[in-house]
């Protein structure tokens, strides 16, 4: 069954931005010849100019009707409440990095570990 596919869009624009936004993650995803799981799960800000619309709804329900998914689970944020913990992440991360110089990735990361206490770091095991 695979390990489902979590999208966590914030992005405004529009319901055209949403769409496409979902549409060229999954495209990039097959071109990567990543297989898709059978369960997506999406989680949006909750607005109705950007998500709650019957053209994202529509979409989400042709994923399912054609078989990309079998099913589809669309969460949505507490009003109000939209700045999860990866808006406060990039926040903390940001004025940390102000006046900060690095030339290289580990470099970066050092600084990252540093500016906010939210972060989790994952050691990753090449294959």
């Amino acid at each position: 069954m695979g390990i489902p596919l979590h999208i966590q869009l914030s992005a405004s624009g529009g319901t055209n931005v949403t769409v496409e936004i979902m549409h060229q993650t999954l495209l990039k995803l097959r071109q990567e010849g990543k297989p898709l799981p059978k369960v997506l799960y999406v989680q949006l800000d909750n607005t109705v100019k950007d998500n709650k619309s019957k053209y994202v709804m529509s979409y989400l329900y042709l994923l399912v009707c054609v078989g990309v998914f079998d099913e589809i689970h669309v969460f949505f944020f507490q009003v109000g409440h939209t700045h999860c913990d990866q808006d406060q992440i990039f926040s903390r991360s940001s004025v940390h990095l102000v006046d900060k110089t690095f030339f290289t990735f580990q470099q970066l990361c050092y600084h990252l570990k540093r500016s906010c206490s939210l972060i989790k770091y994952v050691n990753h095991r090449n294959s």
